[in-house]
């Protein structure tokens, strides 16, 4: 884990989150995904939109609030419409259909420095 989160995002998974729990469940998992363990861009959200999935994405709230420091926070992006996604953000407070610049998305994705997880749904 201190290979892919920086420290203040391992810290927080380790205090914050099941990820340690989970460890058994990680084989079956990876037999049924097609799971890749790299950075991803905001391209790979154009193309999993493009498939007609919905894409959750790890990001980091502080930013997209326009304040300092870290929080993690999950939104659900499903629609693009030219240079602005359109996602739906738990909060606190909570945003229906929040619009979100790309260059915003982002920054607050880790410009690529950061684990950030980003995962596409296809309904059936």
């Amino acid at each position: 884990l201190s290979e892919i989160f920086s420290p203040a995002e391992l810290d927080w998974q380790l205090k914050h989150s099941n990820i340690l729990s989970i460890k058994k469940d990680i084989p079956k998992f990876l037999e049924t995904i097609n799971y890749q363990c790299r950075r991803p861009t905001t391209k790979d959200i154009d193309t999993m939109l493009a498939e007609g999935r919905l894409v959750t994405a790890v990001v980091n709230a502080k930013i997209l609030n326009g304040e300092p420091g870290y929080s993690s926070h999950m939104i659900l992006i499903y629609k693009k419409d030219n240079d602005t996604y359109v996602a739906h953000d738990p909060g606190l407070p909570a945003y229906e259909s929040r619009k979100i610049p790309v260059d915003l998305l982002w920054k607050a994705m880790g410009e690529g420095a950061s684990a950030t997880d980003v995962t596409g749904f296809r309904l059936s």
